[in-house]
């Protein structure tokens, strides 16, 4: 059976939630530290930037399993001006990722294998990861972005 990131989570016992801060997700784990301090960001001991496709995963993972409060701080979370650390470039992948995600959740497998021919892996079951894929996207992400995306609408309306 192929789990979600969040199905995993909401799955773990409760004495292992405290781990969770412990952990790291970030694709730019390694700038981090010195993007806190080149903004003047007094204290931050976050190791996630925020803005990348892991710490998206991450966050709407740790919602979806209702402890997003056992998780690290991210560093886009304590810019007064968040808008203003959103590349164009980070918009893209973001509006990617959720467009790619109601692509999943809403067309029929035909449809999904011509937009998205990786999603065919000989090595796995194709209706089982369809249905994986569907309830990552259903369950996690789409929320995430309906509840989160000020960031995004103040540029784009989707």
């Amino acid at each position: 059976l192929k789990l979600t990131k969040g199905e995993v989570l909401k799955s773990l016992d409760k004495y292992l939630y405290q781990y969770l801060s412990k952990t790291n997700s970030c694709w730019a784990y390694s700038h981090v530290k010195a993007w806190s301090n080149q903004l003047n960001i007094d204290g931050f001991s976050g190791m996630h930037c925020g803005r990348c496709i892991p710490c998206i995963w991450r966050r709407a993972a740790m919602n979806y399993a209702g402890i997003e409060n056992m998780d690290d701080s991210y560093l886009l979370d304590e810019i007064p001006e968040q808008k203003q650390w959103l590349t164009r470039g980070h918009l893209t992948v973001l509006i990617d990722l959720y467009r790619y995600c109601q692509n999943i959740s809403q067309l029929a497998k035909v449809d999904l294998l011509k937009l998205y021919p990786d999603i065919y892996d000989e090595n796995s079951d194709l209706e089982e990861r369809i249905k994986m894929l569907k309830r990552y996207s259903n369950q996690e992400i789409i929320p995430w972005f309906e509840d989160n995306n000020e960031v995004i609408r103040h540029y784009v309306n989707y």
